[in-house]
């Protein structure tokens, strides 16, 4: 009978240890997978864009950083200037803070340009407004007669995993769409004045 009892506690702490082993597994993994997500939502979400212009780029890169012109690609959003630079063309070290409605929401964005390198390129990053972080490089490059006028748009939603699914759904094709508009705008603004330029030219 002892014999058994002693069977008896030794199976039992046996299945103690046992437990005790897997909950110890359990959390080691689960630690290294929150581990794994915070490494990994903490990195930008990124849109990459490259829109060819036949066009010198001293005119794409004006048009780029043109205050009035960005208004006129946000008509849908009714996007305004309404502190800062309001106007004209943005210059390094100034800000600009836009207002309009996004996803049915009003909002404000103040953005800084940081860097700029005329004709080259230019970084404006955002102070204040609905992202976490976000940064935008305009880069621009002779190819021929054309400019390359890239675009690479970082950005990280607020909050953490809801706005992680909410970006991957759906926030980025909005942001995408939306740079896309402000480009077809860019574009068609400097090839038209090139054309009439050079007709003016043969004209004269």
């Amino acid at each position: 009978m002892d014999d058994f009892q002693n069977d008896s506690g030794n199976c039992s702490n046996s299945i103690k240890i046992i437990k005790k082993v897997s909950i110890s597994a359990v959390m080691l993994r689960l630690s290294r997978h929150l581990s794994s997500y915070n490494k990994t939502s903490s990195k930008m979400s990124k849109i990459y864009l490259d829109t060819v212009i036949k066009a010198d780029i001293q005119i794409v890169f004006d048009l780029s950083r043109d205050i009035d012109l960005h208004q006129k690609s946000t008509f849908k959003t009714g996007e305004k200037a309404i502190a800062g630079r309001t106007s004209g063309l943005i210059e390094e070290g100034e800000t600009v803070t836009w207002k309009a409605k996004h996803l049915g929401v009003v909002q404000t964005l103040t953005t800084k340009i940081i860097s700029m390198e005329k004709p080259n390129q230019f970084i404006d990053v955002m102070q204040k407004g609905a992202f976490k972080s976000m940064k935008h490089q305009h880069i621009f490059r002779r190819e021929g007669k054309n400019t390359i006028m890239t675009d690479i748009f970082e950005f990280q939603s607020p909050f953490g995993i809801i706005g992680k699914i909410f970006n991957k759904i759906f926030l980025k094709n909005y942001m995408k769409n939306f740079l896309l508009t402000r480009n077809q705008l860019i574009k068609t603004t400097a090839e038209n004045s090139t054309n009439r330029e050079r007709s003016e030219r043969q004209s004269s």
